[in-house]
């Protein structure tokens, strides 16, 4: 089938975003993560299928039915999100320092139907005086600091710096967290 004009002027503008080496998920606004759709934009990290081993990894521990679990560092919300669509009893909060992560995240909550809480938090700041989670998953920044400016143009250029730089040792989150 031929293009229509509108059609071949939108290729047009894609091929010339994707020639500056923009991801072509931030250009088309979506990604697929474990056969789940994530909207996407610049305010996010795009979620990797080298991810989903953290997913199975949550699905196979031996938690309760109603397991509440925390996403910390959600950005699109990808990991409790598609924990939340696989196990629909699952209580799953998502939390992250950026306000505008979490907007992708909450979007992304509803157009996959998963009821979740949506939390603004450093780490576990906000949780003090919470009850325990049965899990706290996360994905935090791991690259260390230096090492950006050596990525890819389609990272350094597009992805959000925030959720790249894992500090001076690239670990600073995992100690935190520890």
């Amino acid at each position: 089938a031929l293009l229509s004009e509108a059609q071949e002027k939108q290729y047009q503008v894609w091929l010339q975003r994707r020639s500056l080496h923009e991801p072509f998920a931030v250009i088309v606004g979506y990604k697929e993560f474990m056969g789940i759709t994530f909207k996407v934009t610049p305010d996010v990290l795009i979620p990797r299928p080298d991810t989903e081993c953290v997913v199975e990894s949550a699905l196979a521990l031996p938690l309760e039915k109603k397991a509440k679990v925390l996403d910390l560092c959600t950005g699109t919300g990808a990991i409790g999100i598609a924990l939340g669509v696989l196990k629909p009893d699952w209580q799953i909060t998502l939390s992250d320092i950026s306000p505008q992560a979490l907007k992708v995240a909450e979007g992304n909550a509803g157009l996959n139907h998963v009821k979740t809480r949506i939390v603004n938090s450093d780490l576990l700041d906000a949780f003090e005086k919470e009850d325990p989670f049965d899990l706290i998953i996360s994905n935090p920044p791991y690259i260390h600091h230096g090492e950006i400016l050596k990525l890819e143009p389609d990272v350094k250029d597009y992805e959000p710096w925030l959720a790249l730089d894992g500090g001076e040792t690239g670990f600073d989150f995992y100690n935190r967290l520890i």
